[in-house]
């Protein structure tokens, strides 16, 4: 006991430390802007000519570098000028400048005010549209992390301004012929200031394109490479259909497909391993009816009324050779998976990489290999690098045409990443396979669509027929794409209110299935119901996210440290 106290101790005390180092870490150093004055002069070329100084206050901590971003958004490029302090001596610096502006600079350690100045031009940063200059600027950056207790903007234009109008950014507190100068306290983190106002035309400069200019180009564009993706994918169905003096099995490919086993089948019917969690509920169903899984169910009352199944997976005591499957290895990722332990359904068919991985080892078998087409292979293999080469330009493009607003590599990146998703596509479509592996996979579609087709006619007409038919075709039915939950309980309903007691009491249940809970068939194909409805719910157990961003001229952030 007094072991146990003493080892609880020590972690409270060792947590009490780290929490003591973790607040002292984050304390160390504190800082915000005092006063950050911009000024900014257009020259006769429609440069803006920027002078930045700003004053930090450093709180707590001592500091020994900082650093200022200014991205090239809305300017043509970006020139250093100078950097300079007001009270401290600077040790070195590192520029990089062009399509955006990064400086670093270092100083002697130190506490309290420090005042730095920063010089640079922002080329072409002035707008003409419609007889009339625009400023659009984003004078104080959102990326600073850190606030700013008073901002002070002066603009100094080359001329008297005529017509002026503030669009955003707040009117100037004061105009004096051609300087405007503006005044805001208590900026926060990430704010940012950013200035637009229009007036009368003072210097031409050549209009900026918009998207809007090259609308012709753009729609132009897209009809072509619109054009070229559908001749790619219909391309690609050509190309998995047999060649056309060969279409129909021959009397050894007949031969064939009937020595497959359902795992081959289903192998083939899902070769690129997508469908996971539908393929591993059918396999899971098929193995019960061999007895390599036991399927445990429960029929649990629910909550606000009716039944539910719980199916439990485990493994047999001694795992017995089958003539159905010749070599139990491949499966061994499942069996490991289900283990010593009960697992539930529902959490095993959701791990997709399971059937992809039994998927590639059934890939290795000698007969599986006899399935793949090498020419196949290369023209898939080929469409994938063209697409990812595509999609590498498309993604370069169409970020030069976020940093620089140069309109013109906009076009090209949606054409080359509509291209790019058509290959994708293409190598989505093209299977590497032999014709007659072609043959065989459209026969056991075929026959997946019978046994469906065949089902929904005996529900219509016989329910006992359904009933057996069900019964005798669990694992097909689960492998079966168009097989959803709601459409096997509209069909379920269909044969409760058709099939009497005594037909339902006359169908013998699936030995495997046969287990506490479950009395009569109709039991039986409850449990295939909430099956399929887990199968759907792991398959739509996907999601994904997306963010954006925009503003004017200029803007950034900087830090000090």
């Amino acid at each position: 006991m007094k072991k146990r106290i003493i080892f609880v101790s020590l972690i409270l005390i060792l947590v009490s430390v780290l929490s003591l180092n973790i607040n002292q870490v984050a304390a160390e150093q504190v800082y915000r802007i005092e006063n950050y004055l911009i000024e900014m002069e257009i020259n006769s070329d429609g440069d803006f000519i920027i002078t930045e100084e700003i004053e930090y206050n450093f709180i707590e901590g001592e500091f020994s570098t900082a650093y200022r971003e200014v991205p090239g958004r809305g300017f043509a490029e970006i020139d250093f000028i100078a950097i300079s302090s007001v009270d401290r001596q600077l040790i070195n610096y590192n520029v990089s400048d062009g399509s955006s502006l990064e400086v670093d600079w270092e100083y002697p350690e130190t506490t309290g005010l420090a005042t730095f100045r920063i010089e640079y031009a922002g080329r072409a940063g002035l707008i003409s549209s419609d007889g009339r200059n625009i400023v659009d600027w984003q004078a104080l950056g959102t990326d600073w992390d850190v606030p700013v207790e008073n901002a002070r903007v002066i603009i100094s234009l080359p001329e008297e301004p005529d017509g002026i109008e503030f669009i955003d950014g707040g009117e100037p507190d004061s105009i004096s012929y051609a300087d405007l100068y503006f005044e805001r306290e208590n900026i926060e983190p990430g704010e940012g200031w950013r200035i637009n106002f229009s007036f009368s035309e003072q210097i031409s400069m050549p209009e900026r394109a918009s998207i809007r200019d090259y609308s012709a180009w753009l729609i132009g564009l897209l009809i072509i490479a619109l054009i070229l993706v559908i001749y790619r994918i219909v391309d690609s169905y050509k190309l998995m259909k047999p060649d056309y003096n060969n279409v129909k099995l021959l009397d050894d490919e007949i031969i064939q497909y009937n020595n497959l086993s359902f795992l081959e089948k289903l192998l083939l019917y899902d070769y690129k391993g997508a469908k996971g969690p539908r393929m591993l509920a059918a396999l899971i169903f098929y193995l019960g009816k061999l007895n390599l899984i036991q399927l445990r169910v429960d029929i649990k009352d629910k909550f606000f009324g009716g039944e539910k199944a719980e199916i439990k997976l485990a493994l047999p005591e001694e795992m017995t050779e089958t003539e159905e499957i010749d070599d139990l290895k491949v499966l061994s990722e499942l069996f490991d998976e289900i283990g010593d332990n009960e697992k539930k359904l529902e959490k095993v068919i959701t791990k997709s990489s399971l059937w992809r991985k039994i998927v590639d080892k059934y890939k290795e078998k000698a007969e599986v290999k006899a399935w793949k087409s090498n020419y196949r292979k290369s023209i898939r293999s080929t469409s994938l690098l063209i697409g990812l080469l595509l999609m590498a330009i498309s993604i370069g493009m169409f970020l030069d045409f976020v940093i620089s607003d140069r309109v013109i590599t906009f076009l090209p990146a949606v054409f080359t990443g509509i291209l790019a998703i058509g290959e994708f596509i293409r190598y989505a479509v093209i299977l590497p396979l032999t014709d007659t592996a072609i043959k065989i996979r459209e026969k056991i579609d075929n026959e997946i669509d019978e046994r469906r087709e065949r089902l929904e006619e005996l529900v219509e007409t016989d329910s006992l027929a359904a009933l057996k038919l069900i019964l005798s075709n669990l694992a097909w039915l689960l492998a079966d794409d168009k097989m959803t939950g709601s459409k096997f309980k509209k069909y379920r309903k269909e044969i409760e209110k058709n099939i009497s007691d005594k037909e339902a009491e006359s169908l013998e249940v699936p030995h495997w299935l046969a287990v506490d809970g479950l009395e009569g068939a109709l039991k039986a194909i409850e449990v295939v119901e909430y099956t399929m409805i887990a199968v759907y719910a792991a398959v739509a157990s996907t999601s994904a996210s997306s963010g954006g961003a925009g503003g004017g001229a200029g803007g950034g952030g900087g830090g000090a440290g």
